[in-house]
């Protein structure tokens, strides 16, 4: 192998290393950012917010 062929494949291992520790870096973010994020609202909680509308719409609506 030549010096200048050495020195681009020792090039290429610094970037591919850096561009693997680059996406190891974004996937452990991502998951970070999951891990910490608000619950979707389940099923369960949408009607339950559903039901609260609706019923807090006509409690106002029949004393009024």
């Amino acid at each position: 192998m030549t010096p200048d062929a050495r020195a681009a494949a020792a090039m290429s291992d610094a970037s591919a290393g850096e561009c693997c520790a680059r996406a190891q870096a974004e996937s452990w973010a991502r998951a970070e950012a999951r891990r910490f994020a608000p619950r979707a609202p389940g099923p369960m909680m949408r009607l339950r917010v559903l039901l609260e509308r609706l019923g807090g719409g006509l409690r106002r609506r029949s004393r009024g």
